[in-house]
């Protein structure tokens, strides 16, 4: 009886971590396993560059690549719940608006591990605790509008 108890949890498990969910469009409610954070920002592109270096510097966290042309930023490796990763950000701009795309990686060792932070698990899981943590950080610069994208 207890290993076909055994053998049911590890299956459900198994199953459970298979299954992917689809991309999603940009939504302002935030989507299961969201993992870019978008903010709509009334500035023009350069001016979102400089703007969110400044506001990832001002939290402490250190810039450790950035491409003024391409508009990206790559931050150097953050401890957050005992889990190391980083934050990459890219601005795009067009006739209309200027968004920043945040989202995080994982770091294992001081290398990027591919897998990304997101809106997943339970209140008490530890990755969870970094995509809030994340979340808030981006939030909390300058925005009209914050949109969540599960790619």
């Amino acid at each position: 009886m207890k290993k076909l108890i055994l053998l049911a949890l590890l299956t459900f498990f198994l199953i459970s971590c298979a299954t992917s969910l689809p991309s999603t469009e940009p939504s302002k409610e935030m989507v299961k396993n969201a993992d870019t954070i978008i903010l709509k920002v009334n500035q023009t592109a350069n001016e979102a560059y400089r703007g969110f270096a400044q506001h990832l510097t001002d939290q402490g966290i250190s810039i450790d690549n950035s491409d003024s042309e391409l508009l990206l930023l790559k931050t150097s490796t953050i401890t957050d719940a005992m889990i190391d990763y980083r934050i990459n950000a890219s601005i795009r701009s067009n006739n209309d608006s200027t968004m920043i795309y945040v989202s995080g990686v994982m770091v294992s060792d001081g290398v990027v591990d591919g897998l990304k932070v997101d809106n997943a698990g339970g209140v008490a899981i530890a990755g969870k605790d970094v995509w809030n943590n994340m979340n808030e950080l981006a939030t909390s610069y300058p925005n009209e509008s914050v949109y969540y994208k599960r790619n």
